[in-house]
């Protein structure tokens, strides 16, 4: 059985989906990459391509909360939407 951490992971799934401008590995689009939280690392799901912000966020399932920036982020990232 996975180790609870503290209140954060409660055995269900919790989904992050960035939204990315022009990363080095697709320099001409808006990618959205979605990740699945484990107990103990990030898994990196299929990501979609957009060609503009509005794009990208059509491909984000609606009734999720937007994450602001953090110091630390990717340049790269403009947006973190959290299930």
């Amino acid at each position: 059985m996975p180790r609870k951490a503290k209140g954060i992971y409660s055995g269900g799934e919790l989904l992050i989906y960035a939204i990315y401008r022009r990363p080095s590995d697709y320099p001409d689009n808006y990618v959205v990459r979605p990740w699945r939280v484990l107990p103990s690392h990030l898994e990196p799901l299929k990501e979609q391509l957009a060609d503009d912000l509005a794009g990208a966020r059509k491909l984000i399932p609606r009734g999720l909360a937007r994450l602001r920036r953090q110091p630390g982020d990717d340049p790269c990232i403009l947006e973190t939407w959290i299930t």
